[in-house]
């Protein structure tokens, strides 16, 4: 299977999204006192529900527009 530009963008983003996230939560991280295994769910969540919203809205919006050039 071979990527086409977009779905390339798109593993670029969520990479960089990767990179935040886990920074971010890195950083919360050691100031909380909340247990690990919550914490780590919480920022897995933080990070795959925008990286699925924005590759489901790209598959839509392509979607619409194949619709649209037959």
């Amino acid at each position: 299977m071979r990527l086409n530009g977009w779905q390339r963008l798109w593993v670029l983003t969520i990479g960089l999204w990767a990179l935040v996230v886990a920074s971010v939560a890195w950083g919360l991280w050691t100031y909380s006192t909340a247990g690990s295994v919550s914490f780590a769910t919480q920022a897995l969540a933080w990070w795959i529900i925008p990286a699925l919203a924005v590759y489901a809205l790209g598959w839509a919006v392509g979607w619409v527009r194949r619709g649209f050039h037959l």
